[in-house]
Formats: C-alpha cells, structure tokens, sequence
C-alpha cells in the first residue's frame, strides 16, 4: 500500500500561459509575474517536506528538490508546471505515477522563495 499522507492541502497547478504579454510593451510577461501563469487543475494533496535520507537521495537526482506533493492520479501534470499552495509556489522537477497504476501521483518539487 502506497501512503498517501493526510491530503488536506489545496493545490492549483499551473501552466505557463504562452500567450501572456506586458500589456503596456507587449513584451512577454516574465516567469516571476503571476500574470504569466493560469490554472491547470486544483486537488487536495498532502505537501511534505523531505527529511533526512528521502533528502539525500534526492540531491543525488535533483539539486534542489524540497517537498513532496501527493495526490490521486492526474493526467498531463509535467514538469514545466508549477504548483502553488496560498501564497507559496513550488517548481515541480519530477512527476512520478507511483506504480505505474494511474492511482496516486507524487510530484518532487522545490520551494521558490
């Protein structure tokens, strides 16, 4: 059995916007604009942070992967999206569908501060 953890937190995922431009240049809007982004999908997840050996391991793979995010399955979340929780955004480096199963989803993501 896979834990899922407790999935109290709401997740809007997001993608750029490829079309979203300064409306006074017109010079497309930078990353950092949340003009620049529109929702994707919104779930409950559970949003961990990584400890100890779950940490280590992952620096070997990701240089700076933070959290976990879980939740049921969602298809078409890929690592150029990003998810945002209130105010917090978190860059998604890996999106894995544990098991192959199309149940649960874990994204590896790092907190932008």
């Amino acid at each position: 059995m896979i834990r899922m953890g407790n999935r109290n937190v709401w997740v809007v995922i997001e993608r750029r916007d490829p079309d979203a431009k300064d409306p006074d240049s017109g010079e497309p809007l930078p990353d950092e604009d949340p003009r620049a982004w529109v929702a994707f999908t919104e779930f409950f997840a559970s949003v961990e942070p990584l400890r100890g050996r779950e940490y280590w391991d992952s620096q070997q793979v990701q240089a700076e992967v933070s959290h976990t995010i879980r939740t049921y399955y969602v298809p078409g979340i890929t690592p150029q999206m990003r998810a945002r929780v209130g105010e917090r955004v978190f860059e998604i480096q890996v999106v894995r569908n544990l098991k192959e199963e199309n149940r649960v989803l874990e994204m590896l993501v790092t907190e932008r501060v």
